[in-house]
């Protein structure tokens, strides 16, 4: 307990050194009539870095760490991950402290207390973790669970497997993909969503013993897709390459439950960018974000029809975004945002609806 402590300080010294507003940012208003507005898009923590040893005593990262995307199961509690090291916070991200273990790359918790990882999985937060036999349980590129029992998780090649016991058994659902399964989505033990590295959107109804195409091969790569309830829902990627033409993010979002997709017209964001669109927060049915590389940050108000886009002035240094979420922090709501070498930023919400 004692060196838990200490690592837990120690930490806590080196991330909340640097609260430091950047003033390089700016807002440009696409198809939506309004002038410029400029947000404050704060560096809140300049480094946060997970020690390299564990347990014993904590070194500092290195900076070629990188960090899978954030996971939170409310607006205070939440974990990043770092090579296997996992951090936690219970304050909305404004410290975080070591956890004395080392996890799968991408590990889902269902709630404050029961998550998973690749051949394990914990209840007590992650503090501690219990392991299956590894014949038993594949090790898994992304997972996700709707309660204690019933999961869904996407491996290579392209597979989709489903769970009944809480990830003591697995069973493969046939898909009929050729291309990476990149993301999934569930809202309850029925219904579903897959993405795909060729743009396809796969949807199930039944729990995965069926799954229908709603999009097929657009020929762009999706990364992410994330559902506000049962109509809406946002899938976000990046074109594919072509030589001789610029790169650039795309969005596509539903408000039917996907029997149709509507690509986001606009610069999305400008080509200059060269940036994949990775991880959304949906806040309402009208009001959504998207972050992405090169420090891409974007916001719709009317379902997605329009956006605008917020970004550091110069992408060639900005960091990448790999994920974002929904904190609350000194009573405030805010938009938390993981660049992949640990920078953590934020965007008070009151500020930004000014």
């Amino acid at each position: 307990m004692g060196t838990m402590m200490t690592i837990g300080l120690r930490l806590g010294r080196t991330i909340v050194l640097l609260v430091v507003a950047l003033p390089v940012l700016a807002s440009l208003a696409f198809d939506g009539g309004e002038g410029p507005r400029v947000y404050n898009l704060e560096e809140v923590i300049s480094d946060l870095r997970i020690p390299t040893k564990m347990p014993g005593k904590p070194e500092k990262g290195s900076v070629t760490q990188f960090f899978s995307p954030m996971i939170f199961v409310n607006k205070k509690v939440g974990w990043v991950n770092s090579s296997g090291f996992l951090g936690k916070t219970t304050d909305g991200g404004k410290t975080w402290m070591p956890l004395k273990t080392r996890v799968s790359a991408n590990p889902f918790f269902l709630n404050e207390n029961r998550g998973w990882g690749c051949h394990h999985y914990t209840e007590d937060g992650g503090a501690t973790w219990t392991f299956w036999e590894p014949s038993q349980v594949r090790c898994f590129t992304h997972l996700f669970f709707v309660d204690s029992d019933f999961g869904w998780a996407l491996d290579y090649p392209p597979s989709i497997y489903h769970t009944t016991d809480g990830g003591r058994t697995w069973v493969r659902q046939p898909s009929g993909r050729t291309s990476s399964l990149t993301g999934l989505y569930f809202i309850d033990r029925s219904e579903g969503w897959v993405v795909s590295s060729d743009g396809e959107i796969l949807h199930t109804s039944d729990g995965g013993k069926h799954w229908e195409v709603q999009q097929g091969n657009v020929g762009v790569h999706l990364f992410n897709i994330r559902f506000w309830d049962d109509k809406i829902g946002y899938a976000v990627g990046i074109t594919p390459y072509i030589r001789g033409q610029a790169r650039q993010g795309v969005i596509f979002y539903t408000t039917d439950g996907g029997r149709s997709w509507r690509k986001a017209e606009g610069r999305l964001p400008p080509a200059h960018f060269k940036s994949a669109l990775v991880d959304v927060v949906i806040l309402s049915a009208q009001e959504c974000w998207a972050v992405g590389q090169r420090g891409a940050v974007l916001r719709t108000t009317d379902g997605g029809k329009h956006w605008e886009i917020i970004s550091i002035d110069k992408p060639s240094s900005a960091p990448d975004f790999v994920s974002a979420a929904l904190v609350e922090q000194d009573r405030r709501e805010a938009i938390l945002i993981l660049a992949s070498k640990g920078g953590l930023y934020r965007i008070w919400l009151d500020e930004s609806r000014k």
